[in-house]
């Protein structure tokens, strides 16, 4: 499976925010996007989701691809619990999802409030699990980390390792991962 990016660029009025990107992405590969802010990060991950479209140029991508996103707002259903939430885009039983959230630690007490109640990094802990028990071909994690603090960054990056397999990985990160170590790097200016 390969998704391909020929010539793309996108506009918003007379901003350019991408020019004539060309990008290959195969089945199981691990990509870290880069860049400084307005750059284009996010804009490229919502043209890779099919949120957005080209301004110019063309994305291929398989009719049957899934996608599993993490946008940088976690879009938890407030009143509905974590386990709720996910159990919205998946077919896990509930003792597997409540066992993917104590991962990344959270409690029993955590999964049974609303969402609404729970801390921000425990919203970011729970969209994540919601991406990873997701049938999905890539997972697409826009600054993922972001709120967690270091022991809450290990939990999460063990739990993405673990469940992983070989699904590709596309994620937009300020920092460096050593979990991510071998990732490739698509750099925009």
């Amino acid at each position: 499976m390969e998704i391909r990016f020929d010539h793309v660029s996108k506009r918003y009025g007379d901003k350019t925010v991408l020019s004539g990107l060309d990008w290959r992405v195969q089945a199981g590969e691990t990509w870290r996007v880069e860049g400084p802010s307005g750059a284009g990060k996010t804009t490229l991950l919502r043209l890779l989701l099919g949120l957005e479209h080209p301004s110019a140029g063309r994305i291929d991508r398989p009719y049957s691809v899934r996608f599993a996103p993490v946008f940088q707002e976690n879009r938890l259903i407030p009143r509905l619990s974590a386990v709720q939430n996910i159990a919205l885009t998946c077919d896990a039983p509930d003792d597997e999802i409540c066992t993917a959230l104590a991962e990344v630690g959270l409690t029993a007490d955590d999964l049974a409030q609303a969402a609404a109640t729970l801390s921000g990094g425990m919203q970011r802990r729970a969209a994540i699990v919601r991406a990873l028990l997701a049938p999905s071909d890539f997972l697409v994690l826009d600054e993922p980390f972001s709120g967690l603090d270091t022991d809450n960054i290990a939990r999460v990056l063990a739990c993405i390792n673990r469940r992983r397999a070989s699904r590709g990985l596309i994620f937009v990160s300020h920092e460096r991962y050593d979990a991510f170590s071998g990732a490739k790097c698509l750099r925009l200016p």
